[in-house]
């Protein structure tokens, strides 16, 4: 799996890129939300997911992946006929009260992981979550529906800030409003 890193702490970028590629992943770093607009939209890198910080010195992680969903939605169709593409984001933060999940969200990152994180299962979260995300179309999933083959079943939480949320691990995925089993 390709991991793009980015966090102005050098420590806890070398610490995240030592689990993932111990665990046989390629991962590229950065330090600001300008390495993210540069990598994703100026030289057109594609990554299976990125894990960025919110809080950076020159562009906080928000306004990183507004500017990326700005150009997904300007972008159109892909020339070559294949599928619209939308890079997944994971926002990594000491901040993820409730009102900062709605931020996040509204700011278009695909799901939140609150610092401290436990290593040993943090990779294999953001694993379960990328091969969720592929195998689901983007994560749309409604509880009661069939877990895709290969797949860790999500938990709902109703106790979410937002109705659309659920979670791998304590990776707190937003996607698609999720239908309520009654």
């Amino acid at each position: 799996m390709s991991v793009l890193i980015v966090d102005d702490d050098v420590v806890n970028v070398k610490i995240l890129k030592r689990a993932f590629v111990k665990n046989g992943d390629d991962v590229t770093t950065g330090e600001d939300g300008q390495d993210v607009v540069r990598l994703l939209l100026n030289e057109s890198k594609r990554y299976d997911v990125v894990l960025l910080d919110e809080n950076m010195r020159h562009m906080n992680g928000s306004a990183a992946v507004e500017e990326t969903r700005r150009h997904e939605a300007s972008a159109g169709d892909d020339p070559d006929g294949g599928e619209r593409w939308s890079q997944l984001v994971v926002a990594t933060t000491g901040n993820a009260a409730m009102s900062d999940k709605s931020k996040y969200q509204k700011a278009g990152f695909n799901g939140v992981l609150q610092k401290p994180m436990k290593l040993s299962t943090l990779v294999r979260w953001v694993h379960d979550f990328h091969a969720f995300w592929r195998a689901t179309g983007g994560g749309k999933w409604t509880p009661g529906d069939p877990v895709p083959a290969g797949c860790v079943a999500p938990t709902i939480s109703d106790a979410s800030a937002h109705e659309d949320g659920y979670f791998i691990g304590d990776l707190e995925v937003f996607g698609t409003k999720l239908r309520r089993e009654k």
